[in-house]
């Protein structure tokens, strides 16, 4: 800084430390505070220099380091606590202009001489004790009127070398606007945590974590004739600055000197001494960089707030995205040059933080009101003026650009519940809380619609309640529902109990077994099937002992599957009864369920049924299957040597109408011995004879001669055989032919006449896929799950005239099973079915 009075030139750079000192001469009775300054060069071009220039000098350096700060600050001197400096920022805040200085702290601010901050200040003054409070608040006179104003300050004596008390310094930070943001901020949290107890908590409370701003704190008082001893009193200031201030030099701003606050922003980097570009390698080439060299260039003094700035805590660490305040002040010498820059430093990561939870906590504020389709309302209570939002008029019957005033809101209340809500809602002001209420309105159209309301009063800096905010939603549906659930579970009652008598009149055992903890109910009726007394206790590894060892494994890995995949348990196994060691055959099947306070399968129920009797019958079929089937071999192979000898014998004779009756028994032989063939292959499939004959062919190849042979014996459909690929398989291809030729016939049997019937053969996932597709009378869902079980018969009015056994089928899902293949349909009632089985590709 240069200066110059009555001839004296100065440059002063500062580094500010206080020292007393007696004077002497016609001043020697009173201690005078002077500034030493370190750091820099003080030239003074003429001697003839006084006390009072010395005097004026001081207040100009301490005047200009308080307006460097970028907070506002104040330095009061002596016992009666005289303003000595004061910034712009600090004016602001008292509402008051550079005439305080010199002035009392109650000459210049008489409004606060009964709120205690004298006896602060006095009591700082003579203990030495700092004193900060970050909730303090002052009635002060702004624009002729009283304001509550709301402070972060501090008091903090400032000593002279000898650590004698000179003075005090204030600084402090409006907080007004935050503690207003931070009430408002925690109603609208109460409120959103509130509103949203029956909508499962859409936002957690907000918790303020505002961290209160870098206090800084500063003492400079008077200067005295000796500048060359007062570098104390600045690098003093300096030091005790909160804020973090530096001292640059030179064109390659090297770090001169440092405060413990400007250290404490990265406590592990070496400054002193470095360049600020080497100390800071993280600044080079961003803009930060750019503006210090701009300042250094130009003398124009640069401020920003909450610049970010990816710095790491340790040099050559990992970055972190950190918010600063920043102001960087030219210095120059005597002539003009500049020399350096001082740098002011104060981190707002945490205050932008919060800012961005605000923000973020608004947009999901909003997020939740619209995602819930909720309607919001704000009313003024003095006047009734209500403003709300375009669902909140829906749910009142109105369009979005229709008025809907207070007045009609309450219209709107059936009568009976009107008196009701406003008790609600008065009651809520009265003692700030929360208001519940469901009532029903009446639309414009007449139509009757019920609302879920809540509220809650919003109050003013005194304490009265002057709005009222509401959320609204339209519960019509949900109204709508609970008479449907009541309804329900009085119809669900009626099921279990009609389902109840249904096991019982079946017959069957049941058993439950929680999933978890592995435990197992048996019924009465399961431990006779398994051949228990009631009284016996069965445990589940006893129970699968009895299952015959042939399907003990079976049994165990389906219901493991059901219990841990959610596959469906229907299988058919034999057992030997406990005490009474019977063969018994039985039909399981079972269910896993989800408890619905878990997202895990919590329990399994499972039906047994005694099928003895019918797996008796099944046997005595195929035993009279096997016996009839071998006994009708020997005359159908006598009757086909008959048919040839008189189909040679007409060919000789050239007797045509024998020739054709001969071929039409012919065929009917073929048909009766194909039948037979198919009976003993049901036989064999039972007792596990059957043969596979595998060999490598074109399933194309298969596909075509079937159409050869259906365009001979087909005449009543339209076959289609579209589209045939290449799928090249390994299989029994006479047994495959069967499978196929079984389907094309079904399709047949089963379809109107002229109708289509689709043949199609593809690759599919790796799979030789075919299918049948026809127009026919389709398959009831009740039967699809049984259609390829032995003996299977759809009962039904127009399955009465198609005859047979129910054998077909069965012996269509063997072949392909013992294939590793897959058979399947898919049906509708009067739409038709798709009939298809896959086979796997071969390389």
């Amino acid at each position: 800084m240069a200066f110059e009075r009555r001839g004296a030139y100065f440059e002063i750079q500062f580094s500010l430390r206080l020292v007393t000192k007696p004077t002497s001469g016609r001043n020697s009775n009173r201690p005078v505070q002077v500034f030493r300054l370190i750091y820099l060069d003080f030239y003074v071009l003429r001697k003839s220099v006084n006390f009072e220039d010395c005097q004026m000098l001081t207040s100009y350096a301490l005047q200009t380091m308080v307006d460097a700060l970028p907070i506002a600050a104040c330095v009061f001197t002596g016992p009666e606590h005289i303003i000595t400096a004061v910034n712009q920022q600090m004016l602001a805040i008292w509402a008051k202009d550079v005439t305080v200085i010199q002035q009392t702290l109650y000459n210049a601010i008489p409004e606060i001489r009964e709120q205690g901050f004298s006896e602060l200040l006095t009591t700082v003054f003579s203990t030495g004790e700092e004193y900060r409070n970050p909730l303090g608040s002052a009635l002060l006179i702004e624009n002729g009127q009283e304001v509550l104003k709301h402070f972060d300050f501090s008091f903090k004596p400032l000593r002279d070398d000898d650590g004698t008390i000179y003075g005090v310094v204030n600084t402090a930070i409006d907080t007004s606007e935050r503690v207003v943001a931070e009430k408002s901020l925690k109603a609208v949290n109460n409120e959103l945590i509130a509103l949203n107890e029956e909508q499962a908590a859409v936002n957690e409370e907000l918790t303020s974590t505002i961290e209160q701003l870098v206090q800084t704190e500063t003492a400079m008082q008077k200067l005295y004739d000796d500048l060359a001893a007062s570098e104390g009193l600045l690098n003093q200031f300096i030091q005790q600055a909160p804020a973090g201030i530096a001292i640059y030099t030179g064109p390659k701003l090297i770090i001169h000197s440092i405060n413990q606050a400007a250290q404490s922003l990265l406590p592990k980097r070496e400054f002193l001494g470095r360049s600020v570009f080497d100390a800071l390698p993280e600044i080079v080439g961003t803009p930060v960089a750019g503006n210090l060299l701009h300042a250094y260039q130009t003398g124009e003094v640069y401020q920003q707030s909450d610049v970010l700035i990816p710095v790491a805590r340790v040099e050559g660490g990992e970055l972190e995205e950190r918010y600063f305040n920043l102001s960087y002040i030219p210095h120059r010498n005597a002539e003009g040059t500049i020399t350096g820059l001082f740098s002011f430093t104060i981190e707002t990561t945490e205050q932008v933080k919060a800012r961005r939870e605000v923000i973020d906590l608004n947009d999901r504020i909003s997020i939740a009101v619209d995602a819930g389709n909720f309607g919001y309302t704000e009313v003024q209570l003095a006047t009734g003026q209500m403003r709300c939002n375009a669902a909140f008029k829906r749910a009142y019957g109105r369009t979005p650009d229709q008025e809907l005033t207070y007045p009609d809101m309450f219209a709107a209340m059936l009568p009976e519940y009107r008196e009701e809500v406003r008790a609600k809602a008065m009651k809520a002001r009265d003692e700030n809380l929360l208001y519940r209420a469901e009532y029903p309105v009446r639309w414009p159209d007449g139509s009757v619609h019920w609302i879920s309301a809540y509220g809650r009063a919003r109050y003013d800096s005194k304490g009265n309640a002057d709005r009222m905010v509401g959320l609204i939603k339209d519960i019509t549906a949900e109204k709508q529902s609970e008479e449907m659930i009541i309804n329900l579970n009085k119809s669900l009652r009626e099921q279990e109990e009609r389902l109840r008598l249904a096991v019982a009149s079946a017959n069957l055992g049941t058993w439950f077994m929680d999933v978890q903890t592995m435990a197992i109910t048996f019924s009465d009726r399961l431990k006779q099937i398994f051949g228990y007394y009631l009284q016996d206790e069965i445990d589940f590894a006893t129970a699968v002992n009895q299952i015959a060892e042939s399907h003990r494994e079976q049994v165990a890995l389906a219901i493991n599957a059901a219990i841990t995949e959610g596959k469906s348990y229907d299988i058919e196994y034999p057992l030997v009864g406990y005490r009474d060691q019977q063969l018994r055959w039985v039909r399981a099947t079972g269910k896993t369920f989800t408890s619905s306070n878990s997202d895990n399968a919590s329990y399994f129920l499972g039906t047994i049924a005694d099928i003895t009797e019918r797996k008796q019958d099944e046997q005595r079929k195929m035993d009279f299957i096997g016996i009839v089937s071998h006994e009708l071999r020997s005359p159908l192979t006598s009757l086909n040597g008959y048919m040839q000898m008189l189909a040679l014998k007409a060919k000789k004779t050239e007797d045509n109408m024998v020739l054709d009756i001969a071929a039409k028994a012919k065929r009917q032989v073929d048909k009766m011995s194909s039948m037979i063939t198919g009976f003993l292959d049901v036989a064999r499939m039972g007792e596990t004879q059957i043969k596979l004959n595998n060999k490598a062919f074109d399933m194309a190849d298969l596909v075509k001669a079937a159409e050869e042979e259906s365009l001979a014996t087909v005449t009543s459909h339209h076959v289609i055989y579209h589209p045939v690929e290449v799928t090249p398989v390994v299989a029994d291809q006479d047994k495959i032919e069967q499978v196929l030729i079984n389907f094309i016939n079904n399709a047949v049997k089963y379809s109107p006449q002229g109708s289509t019937i689709n043949v199609a053969c593809i690759t599919l996932d790796g799979w030789a896929h075919v299918s049948v597709a026809d127009e026919g009378m389709g398959i009831p869902a009740k039967d699809l799950p049984h259609i390829f079980n032995r003996f299977y018969r759809v009962e039904s009015e127009s399955m009465k005239s198609v005859k047979g056994f129910g054998i077909g089928l069965y012996l269509c899902k063997e072949i392909i099973e013992r294939h590793g293949g897959i058979i399947g349909v898919e049906s509708l009632p009067e739409k038709g079915s798709t009939f298809w089985f896959r086979l796997p590709i071969s390389n």
